[in-house]
């Protein structure tokens, strides 16, 4: 993995493919020794008052000027624009190749200054533009395809286009191979730039600091990411709270943009209807869809000749009609049916899908079905597998037999005391370790069958005169409130 510096990406950047290739150079294998900065303002440039560059990567090989476009390019009468999801064109003051060009001309410069007669002053140099949204086809004196990484590129691993800019940059030299750079001038450069470098303000409030290391991926999660871009089949067991359904979406996100056909399905229908909203939207190479299992499988059946007998199943008994009668004719539709079958299967809270009906309906749904098909199940096959008591012992044997198990032990979502506690009072017998520090947990005894909701005002108000937004709090009930306890939430 690529050394980032900053570790993540700030808040404040918008273009989502800047975001995306933050995570492709950080994610890089075979990448130890490599290190990115992100938004590197030059404050000399020849044509410029002030410039920045989106990415600068050292490596053995030299260091490459890196400019990320998302969206739509297009070039007429000599401009070029950008145009946003509404078909509207943004002129470029300059191509992206140009920008990238004589932003490297003036780094070169400046490094050349600050490492006189030393190694470190003459490595090689290099440029790319990165266009993931788009296939970019062009290629003329102006925009030489080597230089480009576009969609295609995504499938395969990034060190692949770094050596083909490689390449580009020697034989634009003429000149013998220079050496490589060795990490203690990748280190001695790196400190030079962070002088122009723009990093991440450190957060005032007790909150946002919390909230911004639970959101920083751990290296556990980053190795079963790499498994998941090496391995077709993984499974993926963890406690709550350890980052899988983070996990899930990224995964299934990345073989969207890779190209393929992707089925993102978990058992929670607000879960399946909050992705759907927020993923399933965006713009991809290939296709996501985002579907709670049974509604999945019932939108399969629909309309065959098969609905009538699932309907009146669910008349009968709705939950024999769930577990057997719709995965075994959703299986039968999808089986000769080629427009139903997905080419990546991406499964979240597994624990609560996997039976043998549904296996054998999910088999039939992939290209390659299970045994050879690319697939991958998150789960958690302890605590949380006993909420429906679902989860067939058969049914994970067969995954466990066909893919890689992979295991998350950290909890991401709460800080340490949270987690203590929860374990506690939950009477959990696997306990999931935390790694984030955070206020100790408050008790607050009431009185009487309504004093929660007094005492729940009480507390309500003590956070927002501290500045809490709203959207911060969030109220867990362990039943559903009468009618006079919800007014009483609702005026809250």
């Amino acid at each position: 993995m690529t050394r980032m510096i900053p570790e993540t990406i700030h808040s404040s950047v918008q273009s989502g493919a800047e975001k995306r290739v933050f995570e492709v150079i950080r994610d890089a294998p075979n990448t130890t020794n490599w290190l990115c900065l992100h938004s590197l303002s030059l404050a000399h440039h020849a044509t410029k008052r002030r410039a920045e560059i989106d990415f600068v990567l050292l490596t053995h090989h030299g260091i490459f000027i890196l400019e990320a476009k998302g969206g739509r390019l297009k070039r007429r009468k000599g401009t070029w624009y950008s145009v946003d999801k509404h078909d509207a064109l943004h002129p470029l003051p300059e191509s992206p190749f140009d920008q990238a060009s004589t932003a490297m001309f003036a780094l070169q410069r400046q490094i050349r200054q600050r490492f006189p007669s030393t190694p470190h002053a003459d490595p090689l140099f290099g440029y790319g533009v990165l266009t993931p949204d788009i296939v970019f086809d062009l290629d003329s004196p102006e925009s030489d395809r080597r230089l480009v990484y576009d969609s295609r590129d995504t499938a395969h691993p990034f060190t692949r286009y770094i050596n083909r800019l490689a390449e580009f940059a020697r034989a634009a030299e003429a000149r013998d191979k220079r050496p490589a750079l060795k990490p203690e001038a990748i280190d001695a450069i790196a400190h030079y730039l962070r002088g122009d470098f723009d990093f991440i303000p450190t957060a005032d409030a007790i909150l946002d600091d919390v909230r911004k290391q639970l959101d920083q991926l751990t290296q556990e999660q980053r190795i079963v990411l790499d498994v998941l871009h090496d391995s077709a089949r993984v499974l993926v067991d963890g406690g709550a709270g350890t980052g899988k359904t983070l996990l899930a979406i990224e995964a299934a996100q990345r073989m969207a943009r890779a190209g393929h056909r992707v089925l993102f399905l978990c058992f929670n229908k607000l879960l399946a209807a909050r992705l759907e909203d927020r993923i399933a939207t965006k713009s991809y190479a290939g296709e996501l869809v985002v579907r709670n299992l049974h509604r999945h499988f019932f939108e399969v059946v629909e309309g065959t000749e098969w609905q009538p007998t699932v309907d009146a199943a669910i008349e009968q008994d709705k939950q024999t009609a769930f577990d057997q009668v719709l995965p075994e004719h959703a299986a039968l539709v999808a089986s000769d049916r080629d427009d139903q079958r997905f080419d990546v299967l991406v499964v979240d809270e597994a624990q609560d899908i996997l039976t043998s009906p549904n296996l054998d309906a999910l088999n039939e749904m992939l290209r390659g079905g299970l045994q050879d098909g690319r697939w991958c199940f998150f789960l958690d096959g302890r605590e949380q597998a006993k909420v429906y008591g679902k989860m067939e012992d058969e049914a994970l044997n067969r995954l466990t037999a066909l893919g890689v198990r992979e295991r998350l032990t950290l909890n991401c979502r709460n800080t340490r005391p949270i987690a203590r506690q929860t374990a506690v009072v939950s009477g959990a017998k696997h306990r999931v370790k935390a790694r984030v520090d955070g206020r100790p947990v408050d008790f607050h005894p009431y009185r009487g069958r309504s004093g929660w909701l007094k005492e729940l005002e009480r507390l309500i108000t003590d956070l927002r005169r501290d500045n809490v937004p709203p959207g911060r709090i969030s109220v867990l009930l362990l039943k559903t409130p009468r009618g006079d306890e919800d007014k009483h939430l609702q005026r809250m």
